[in-house]
C-alpha cells in the first residue's frame, strides 16, 4: 500500500512487499521526498542499498523480524549500527516491533537524536545501555521496551 500526498510520497508502505515487488516499486518513487516508510526484513538487502538516498525519512517501521532467524539478528544489527545512525541523519522515529526477538543494542554513542523508539530487548543491561547512549538519554520522549523472558 503506498499513500500519496500531493502528488509525492511522503508516507510509504511497503511491508507487504516482497523482495521483487520492492524492487519493481522503488524506481517509482522519489526517494529523497519520503518522510515515512514501513518496510519488510524479507527484502533487507534490497532496502539496505537505497539507505543513503532517503535524506528526509524521520519514520522507519521495520516489519517481518522471527525469533528463529540468526540473519534477522545479524540484519537488524547491522541496519542500527552502519546504516540508521550513520546515513540517516533526520531520523527521529524507529519502530523495530516488539514480541519478534531480543534486538541486541550495539551502539554507545554518536546516534541520531530519536524522539520515539519501540524495540524488543534480551536484557535489562541493554536497555541500560539503550537509555545511556547519549543523545537518546536526553531525546527519547516516548520508550518503548519489550524484555524477552530467558
Amino acid at each position: 500500500m503506498l499513500i500519496n500526498e500531493r502528488r509525492f510520497f511522503h508516507h510509504v508502505n511497503l511491508s507487504l512487499a516482497d523482495y521483487h515487488q520492492f524492487n519493481r516499486i522503488l524506481r517509482f518513487l522519489p526517494l529523497n521526498n519520503i518522510q515515512s516508510l514501513s518496510i519488510d526484513s524479507d527484502a533487507s538487502s534490497l532496502q539496505l542499498t537505497h539507505w543513503p538516498y532517503l535524506s528526509r525519512l524521520r519514520t522507519l517501521r521495520v516489519d517481518g523480524f522471527t525469533i528463529n532467524s540468526e540473519y534477522t539478528i545479524a540484519y537488524i544489527a547491522t541496519l542500527i549500527e552502519n546504516i540508521l545512525f550513520i546515513r540517516l541523519p533526520a531520523l527521529r522515529s524507529l519502530d523495530l516491533g516488539m514480541n519478534n526477538y531480543g534486538t541486541c543494542w550495539p551502539i554507545t554513542t554518536a546516534v541520531v537524536p530519536l524522539t520515539y523508539l519501540r524495540i524488543d530487548l534480551p536484557r535489562m543491561d541493554t536497555l541500560i545501555s539503550l537509555i545511556s547512549t547519549p543523545p537518546l538519554c536526553d531525546t527519547l520522549r516516548q520508550l518503548h521496551v519489550h524484555i524477552v523472558n530467558n
